[in-house]
């Protein structure tokens, strides 16, 4: 039934290419939030051997 619309393929090319790009910057986010958490882990972690090393007795 969609079909049979004036101009609904180019509609479909354009949503096909913005569903493309959507994806690339969802594979993007991703990468830069894994990366991002891995920097913050290692942060704590030498936060927290720190405060160790500073009251090792507590």
């Amino acid at each position: 039934m969609l079909k049979d619309l004036s101009g609904i393929g180019s509609l479909q090319d354009s949503l096909a290419k913005t569903n493309a790009l959507l994806a690339d910057v969802l594979a993007e986010l991703k990468e830069t939030n894994s990366e991002r958490l891995e920097a913050i882990a290692t942060a704590l972690q030498v936060l927290n051997s720190n405060l160790e090393q500073e009251s090792p007795g507590q």
